[in-house]
C-alpha cells in the first residue's frame, strides 16, 4: 500500500458495503432504509461498527516480481520449466584495430595483444538485495565476441569481477585464449561465443556469494603470431576495425539461499483526522509453494530532510518479525506440497496516533529468506508453474458521527 491514508480507506471501505447490517449495499442504500429521512438527521448520532473487506486474493509467479521495464532484465523457462534469471550487458568491450597494433598497417600485422578493464555494470537484479548469499548451481557466462579484424585473434577472460555490497571484489578467471572467428572481406562481422561455467572455472557456482552489486570485466585480446592481411579483405587495416564483446549472463534457479536479506520502502502518511478510527486489523494468508520462507518486519520510519532514516518509531512484528514457512520439497529440490502460513497484526489508535505524532513517512519493509533446509546446502528448484497465493483482508473497527461519513 502506498500512501496509506486511513481515513480515506474507511470511506472507501463504507461505500463498498456496510457489512454491519447485511448483505452488499452502497453507503446511499443503507442510509436511504436505515434513516428515511436523511435531511433531518442530527450530526451527532454516533455508529460504532466494524468494517472487514477483503483488499487481495490472488496467486503470484515467479515473472511478478521481475522487473518488467528493463530489457537487460528479464525471466524465462526451460523446456523443463525450471525459471532462469538473465542479464545481458551490451558493449562491455569495444577495441579497434588500432588500439591493438596501432594504424594503418599494410601487409604483415605484428603480433601484439592489449589488456582492457571495462566499467562497473551494476547488476539490477540485486536492486533490493542487502546482503546474505545465493548459491547457484550451474551459472552461465556468455560472452559474444563480433570480430572485424582480419586475422586470427583471441580473447582472453582475465577476470570476471564482483563486488559486493560491503565493497569486497570477488575474481573469477579463466586462463583459456580464446580464438574467434575472423572476417574475409571489410565491413564483414563475424561473432563468436564464449561460455565459461563451472566446467571452465573451478567453484564458480559459489560465485555469486555473497551478493554481488557490480560486475566488471578484464580482457585481453590480440594475436600471438605475425600474419599476412589477405588480399580478400584489400591487404591492409585502415585501423577502425572493432572487436566488441556482449556479456549474456544466464542463472538457472536451481540454488540455495543462505540468510538472504532484501529491503524495501513505502510511502506512508497519516495526514488527516484518525479520531474515527479505534483499530485496523490486517489479516495475511500465504499458500507458499516456492520452497522459500523466513521472517519479515515492516518498521514504520520518519525520514530527515535529506530523505534519510532519522529514527525508527514502530516495528510492526515483535522479535525477529513474523515468519512464513517454505513449500516442503523432495530431495532433489522440488516442492511436492505447499505450505501454509498467515497472520494476524492490529494497530490501535494508540499507535496511530503515535505514528501520526512522530511524523511517520515510510515503512521500511525487510526480509531475511533462507531456501528450503538451506543449511544442509541443499539446492531447490524453481519452476515457473510455482505460485504464491496470496489472500489479504482488512477490518477497521471505527466510531464515527454520521454527518462525517
Amino acid at each position: 500500500m502506498k500512501n496509506l491514508n486511513f481515513k480515506l480507506l474507511l470511506v472507501i471501505l463504507i461505500s463498498i458495503g456496510i457489512s454491519v447490517t447485511s448483505c452488499k449495499k452502497d453507503i446511499g442504500e443503507f442510509v436511504n432504509e436505515q434513516f428515511p429521512e436523511p435531511n433531518n438527521m442530527s450530526s451527532d448520532i454516533l455508529i460504532d461498527g466494524e468494517i472487514a473487506v477483503p483488499l487481495l486474493d490472488t496467486k503470484l509467479t515467479l515473472r511478478n516480481f521481475i522487473p518488467s521495464t528493463d530489457s537487460s532484465l528479464w525471466a524465462e523457462v526451460d523446456s523443463n520449466d525450471l525459471v532462469h534469471l538473465r542479464m545481458f550487458f551490451k558493449d562491455v568491450l569495444s577495441l579497434k584495430s588500432a588500439d591493438i597494433y596501432g594504424m594503418p598497417i599494410a601487409g604483415i600485422v605484428p603480433a601484439d595483444s592489449v589488456t582492457f578493464k571495462t566499467d562497473s555494470n551494476k547488476i539490477r537484479i540485486y536492486d533490493n538485495a542487502l546482503e546474505g548469499h545465493l548459491y547457484f548451481n550451474d551459472p552461465r557466462f556468455t560472452f559474444i565476441v563480433k570480430n572485424e579484424i582480419p586475422i586470427t585473434t583471441f580473447v582472453r577472460i582475465d577476470s570476471i569481477i564482483l563486488q559486493n555490497s560491503s565493497g569486497e571484489f570477488l575474481d573469477a578467471r579463466d586462463e583459456t585464449k580464446h580464438v574467434i572467428g575472423a572476417p574475409t572481406t571489410p565491413g564483414e562481422m563475424v561473432t563468436t561465443n564464449i561460455l565459461i561455467d563451472k566446467t571452465k572455472i573451478p567453484d564458480f557456482e559459489n560465485f555469486f556469494s555473497p551478493i554481488p552489486k557490480f560486475v566488471q570485466f578484464i580482457f585481453t585480446s590480440g594475436s600471438d603470431h605475425s600474419q599476412t592481411i589477405p588480399a580478400t579483405y584489400g591487404g591492409a587495416l585502415t585501423g577502425q576495425e572493432k572487436v566488441k564483446v556482449d556479456v549474456d549472463i544466464d542463472l538457472p534457479l536451481e540454488a540455495h539461499l543462505v540468510d538472504f536479506v532484501i529491503g524495501d520502502t513505502i510511502p506512508f502518511s497519516l495526514d488527516t483526522n484518525i479520531e474515527q478510527i479505534k483499530k485496523v486489523t490486517l489479516k495475511l494468508i500465504l499458500d507458499n509453494e516456492f520452497p522459500l520462507g523466513g521472517n519479515i518486519q515492516l518498521s514504520f520510519v520518519d525520514t530527515n530532510d535529506n530523505g534519510g532514516i532519522d529514527d525508527i518509531i514502530m516495528n510492526l512484528f515483535e522479535g525477529d518479525g513474523w515468519t512464513f514457512k517454505p513449500s516442503i520439497t523432495n530431495s532433489q529440490g522440488v516442492t511436492t506440497s505447499a505450505v501454509r502460513s498467515q497472520m494476524t497484526v492490529e494497530l490501535t489508535q494508540g499507535q496511530l496516533d503515535t505514528l501520526k505524532m512522530y511524523h511517520a513517512s515510510e515503512i521500511v519493509l525487510t526480509a531475511n529468506l533462507n531456501s528450503y533446509q538451506s543449511d544442509t546446502g541443499q539446492d531447490v528448484k524453481i519452476y515457473g508453474a510455482y505460485q504464491l497465493g496470496v489472500k489479504l483482508g482488512i477490518k477497521v473497527d471505527y466510531s464515527a458521527e454520521t454527518g462525517n461519513l
